[in-house]
């Protein structure tokens, strides 16, 4: 136990000093942001491509580890969307909300900080890995999911709506940076001191900001009356993808025992920092920024749970 809190203090005294910072306007929300921005921009992607390319190219990706957590996310999913329509209520555009929360989790800003205490070498193939499946096949299905049962005036039409998919998927800089870094791995490029050298002081930046940027974008959310609801998405992606993910490595042929780790440790994270960024734009801001504080709130518990569990 003592091993599992010297993992998530840090991690959570981190988060608490950005609350404090903007909460106590030592730092405006939009520095916050600012600095979340930058993380996602400039000190993630650093890091992605100077990890990447430094691996050999056959070592980058594991085929086992791509279909669990995809097939894992993919169950919650469906199991999430059917529990949300059957038992709960017929608002389409919510139960899409709700989904969305279950299954796209923060592994960038919240799950890499853990995976580098975790896990010793596996730690940026796993992100990068989580990072694609997300990007490619998660989010945007949870947006066509939500332009579905979201109508409206003037809303494109499924080609128009896949077209701006792909398009926000070219600009997406993570993508970007792990595309960069197959490739630089593939041709067996060794990167000069003068680039690698910038590249490792900005990587080495991102995990205290992304956590610092985590607590300051918490600063203004509350956790409305709707309980019910926002503890079934707190449920989901908590408890129901990592339990999902975890079935999806038990059903395939055994692979790396680190990155299993690491696909489980990746689901039971909490759901992206733009969840109420993306709920605003369809009606359900508010809703999403209560479920975030509140599942940010009981992650320190469940994912102890998990990592004690996966000790065992």
């Amino acid at each position: 136990m003592t091993s599992i809190l010297s993992i998530m203090v840090p991690i959570f005294l981190l988060i608490a000093l950005g609350y404090v910072a903007v909460s106590r306007q030592l730092l405006t929300p939009q520095a916050s942001q600012g600095l979340g921005q930058f993380v996602l921009y400039f000190a993630m992607p650093a890091l992605l491509f100077q990890n990447l390319s430094q691996m050999k190219f056959e070592q980058v990706l594991d085929p086992l580890y791509l279909i669990a957590y995809a097939g894992g996310s993919l169950l919650t999913l469906v199991t999430a969307l059917l529990l949300i329509r059957c038992f709960r209520h017929k608002d389409g555009s919510l139960a899409a909300i709700q989904v969305m929360g279950m299954t796209a989790p923060n592994s960038a800003f919240f799950g890499y900080p853990i995976l580098l205490q975790v896990l010793e070498t596996s730690s940026a193939k796993a992100f990068a890995m989580s990072v694609m499946v997300e990007n490619l096949i998660i989010i945007p299905l949870g947006l066509l999911l939500l332009e579905y049962n979201t109508p409206r005036e003037g809303q494109p039409r499924t080609g128009s709506l896949c077209w701006l998919l792909l398009r926000r998927l070219l600009r997406n800089p993570l993508l970007l940076a792990i595309m960069a870094g197959l490739c630089v791995s593939l041709l067996s490029i060794r990167l000069p001191e003068a680039i690698s050298l910038p590249l490792g002081l900005l990587g080495q930046a991102s995990v205290a900001v992304a956590l610092f940027a985590i607590g300051g974008s918490l600063v203004g959310n509350r956790i409305q009356s709707n309980l019910p609801d926002m503890g079934m998405v707190m449920v989901g992606k908590l408890i129901l993808h990592p339990l999902l993910a975890a079935l999806m490595i038990w059903l395939l042929p055994p692979f790396d025992p680190g990155l299993s780790k690491a696909l489980v440790l990746i689901a039971a994270m909490p759901m992206m920092s733009m969840y109420p960024i993306i709920g605003a734009q369809f009606g359900h801001g508010r809703f999403c920024a209560g479920t975030l504080l509140l599942t940010t709130m009981t992650a320190f518990i469940t994912i102890s749970m998990a990592l004690w569990l996966l000790q065992t």
